[in-house]
């Protein structure tokens, strides 16, 4: 089980319980959870800082987490 399975649990718990808050909470890992990346973050062979937007590159994945100017 990953960090955010653990934080949907625990919100899913707190909503049974109708604690304040916790069906919003728990919307919202819902929603983290199903994000599809947008990139990848790596560094080339000289260091050097690259993102690639291609599917199949090795790195750090990376999301959108809020709006876009798009």
């Amino acid at each position: 089980m990953n960090k955010l399975d653990l934080i949907i649990e625990f919100c899913e718990s707190m909503a049974n319980m109708h604690i304040k808050g916790s069906v919003h909470a728990l919307a919202a890992a819902r929603e983290l959870r199903d994000m599809k990346p947008v990139g990848v973050f790596a560094y080339d062979e000289e260091n050097k800082v690259w993102e690639e937007l291609i599917k199949g590159s090795e790195g750090t994945t990376l999301y959108t987490l809020g709006d876009t100017d798009e």
